[in-house]
């Protein structure tokens, strides 16, 4: 009896902190990028693997990379898309007890102004100058409209001057974060379009050398197996197929970490953008609650939108192209 119910309690555990997965948690579960020369690898075996005579088209560390990523997106969109299970009740009370508050301030408004045009003109301009309210009380007193005045406020609720907010509210509902956000998302931005420079740059030194050596190379490799096939040959494939593959090195050396320093750079500011997307996500539940809602599902939150994107940017780590799954 006690083992089933230890073991209940531990498939509670994880059912709880599967829907309490954070958006932090999230980015952590993404694999750590791959090294070019993985990367490098990858790409030469899957367009260049029959004129090199690969035994292999595939980098085990690639779908490796591949497999992590595809169970940290799976669980990631788990936790985005789970059930809102969102309890209104505080909520409700608190958008109550400020429109309590808000009917408290126009009625002893409406009762004061009342009060004072039954005043003179002389007495309503020195109630006029009164500085505070402490100030203003005397000036009442000295008039000798005191029991006329607290007979007519009696029973009304004093409002509070901040209209009932507490400190915190009043501070993230007054909190602007434009700046933090121009300046967050605007690196995500300006990382984003460096990453597809390099991209551009990469396909036109692609085309370039696809047509001048890569091409060539890979056609000659094949009329030499041909021809040694039938006895004909020059017996020079093997040094092609070497040609090739230092060709392949040399072009993949140069641009692959130029590609994954820019795509790192990307991961980096959506990373650090996560900040400002806590406060946009605190300033919108503070908002909700005033308004009688409970807090926003993580479906609608950024701070889980940006883990969702920083997953999908995790994929392109291919120099644009796609990963190919192995058959099975």
């Amino acid at each position: 009896m006690k083992k089933v119910l230890f073991l209940a309690a531990i498939f509670a555990a994880t059912l709880s902190a599967q829907a309490q997965k954070t958006p932090e948690a999230i980015m952590g579960a993404c694999p750590g990028t791959p090294s070019w020369e993985s990367v490098a690898d990858y790409l030469i075996r899957q367009n260049f693997c029959v004129p090199l005579g690969c035994e292999s088209d595939r980098n085990k560390a690639i779908d490796g990379y591949y497999k992590t990523l595809q169970k940290a997106r799976e669980d990631a969109h788990k936790a985005v898309n789970q059930p809102a299970r969102v309890d209104n009740t505080d909520a409700q009370k608190r958008a109550a007890q400020l429109k309590k508050q808000e009917n408290n301030r126009q009625n002893a408004g409406a009762k004061f102004q009342s009060f004072y045009n039954s005043l003179t003109p002389e007495q309503q301009r020195t109630l006029a100058n009164c500085k505070s309210e402490e100030e203003s009380m005397r000036a009442i007193q000295k008039m000798g409209k005191w029991e006329e005045f607290s007979a007519l406020m009696s029973g009304t609720e004093t409002p509070s001057d901040n209209g009932g907010l507490t400190k915190e509210e009043q501070k993230w509902l007054t909190m602007d974060l434009s700046a933090e956000k121009a300046s967050a998302y605007g690196k995500i931005a300006d990382a984003i379009d460096a990453k597809n420079k390099v991209i551009i740059e990469y396909r036109e030194a692609y085309k370039k050398a696809f047509e001048k050596t890569f091409l060539p190379l890979s056609s000659s490799i094949i009329d030499a197996q041909e021809g040694e096939a039938v006895g004909k040959g020059s017996g020079n494939s093997a040094a092609l197929q070497a040609n090739l593959k230092r060709e392949l090195d040399a072009f993949y050396a140069k641009w692959a970490p130029r590609y994954l320093q820019a795509h790192t750079a990307v991961l980096d500011a959506m990373r650090a953008a996560l900040v400002v997307d806590e406060k946009v996500d605190k300033q919108a539940d503070i908002n909700n609650r005033m308004a009688g809602m409970g807090p926003l599902p993580p479906i609608g939150r950024a701070t889980y939108s940006r883990a969702i994107e920083y997953v999908q940017e995790a994929y392109d780590i291919l120099l644009g192209e796609n990963w190919k799954a192995p058959e099975e």
